[in-house]
């Protein structure tokens, strides 16, 4: 009988501290979804604390699925309250959706954004470019690329490939990321572009590109775009992989964590300044039908996303579904590649394509209809 109640003691004890650790990841859930609510530029470390978000919903799903198992349902009620607090977060990170393609008889626009890294450094295997030939068999009505480039040798690819490979898009704009930039942002449509203009804002190596593109009888804003990247050499890439991998002695595991977050919260505060300015040009706007898309290079949880949002939708959490990673390169596995439109829109079936993989990125795409 003692032995029973101390069992007993034990086991409640036990239980009661799991309860506190599922109070405090919640907390921390709470705290780190409120986070992208806050501007990098003026607070770059407390910026790091988003990316924790998503091990703190992991956790709080284990817990849920723990409370479920043991049919402790009072205690299951904390994991599913932590679950609506954050709902908004929560959906935007892993959006549940069934995919429903536009009615037969109502006119869509298909939009797709890839980053195509050079085109795999312009490499042809067996002659021929795989991107290009994904491009080509796409069928999208408006392919925006970021990380455009070309070669002058005729065994990588040329202007030529891509004016051959690409010729069902007639109507083309090229333009380089910044002025002192080599790598471009382009746009390939199928309707005329009417205007190209650069959005102004600081940054050595990336930009955004906005094109007014006449469609039927409308004009559409459409805003291609590469933001500041975490610019993590080969070394630092390394880094991550040892701790992910567990390569690396138990000590310098903080050394690598605290060196990764400082350079991180560096680049998002580089980042804001450049989401708010591409935010505020198209707040600007007169136009009805807008479409922002292109790499973010930041989560959809993050002050990044939560800026480029402000009067738009995001088109994968409308009609997308799943963790959407689209960069997948040393380890890193993140959705950094959006589309996102207008509330006169209305988004079917984005996705995130993993057919093709010659890019450190997926590309991303969906169908979009006018609302009446």
């Amino acid at each position: 009988m003692a032995y029973m109640r101390l069992w007993r003691k034990f086991r409640l004890f036990t239980l009661a501290g799991i309860l506190w650790t599922n109070v405090l990841v919640i907390l921390l859930m709470a705290f780190s979804a409120l986070v992208q609510y806050v501007s990098p530029s003026h607070f770059p470390r407390l910026s790091v604390f988003i990316y924790a978000f998503p091990i703190l919903l992991a956790l709080n799903t284990l817990f849920l699925a723990f409370w479920l198992i043991l049919r402790k349902f009072l205690a299951a009620l904390f994991p599913i309250v932590g679950m609506v607090l954050c709902f908004n977060s929560v959906r935007t990170f892993v959006p549940i959706n069934i995919p429903v393609s536009p009615p037969s008889n109502t006119p869509s626009i298909s939009i797709l954004s890839y980053n195509v890294k050079n085109f795999n450094s312009c490499i042809k295997q067996g002659g021929e470019s795989l991107i290009l030939q994904y491009l080509r068999d796409s069928g999208a009505d408006i392919i925006c690329l970021q990380e455009y480039a070309f070669s002058g040798n005729k065994r990588k690819v040329t202007s030529k490939d891509i004016d051959k490979y690409l010729a069902d898009w007639p109507y083309r704009s090229v333009a380089p990321m910044n002025k002192s930039s080599r790598v471009k942002l382009a746009c390939f449509s199928k309707f005329p572009i009417l205007s190209v203009q650069s959005i102004d804002y600081a940054s050595e190596s990336n930009g955004s590109v906005a094109y007014e593109i006449l469609c039927g009888e409308d004009t559409l804003l459409v805003v291609n775009n590469h933001l500041e990247s975490n610019k993590l050499c080969t070394h630092e890439k390394e880094k991550f992989e040892g701790i992910i991998q567990r390569k690396v002695e138990r000590r310098q595991v903080l050394e690598n964590i605290m060196y990764l977050a400082r350079r991180v919260a560096h680049s998002n505060s580089l980042r804001a300044p450049q989401a708010d300015s591409v935010s505020s040009f198209v707040q600007r706007s007169r136009h009805s039908y807008k479409i922002v898309c292109g790499d973010f290079n930041d989560i959809p949880v993050s002050y990044t996303h939560h800026a480029m949002c402000r009067g738009l939708k995001d088109a994968f959490r409308e009609s997308g579904i799943g963790f959407g990673v689209s960069f997948h390169e040393s380890g890193f596995f993140f959705h950094i590649d959006n589309i996102l439109v207008s509330k006169s829109f209305r988004s079917y079936n984005c996705r995130i394509e993993r057919t093709i993989k010659d890019s450190d990125h997926y590309p991303i795409r969906c169908q979009l209809v006018k609302k009446p």
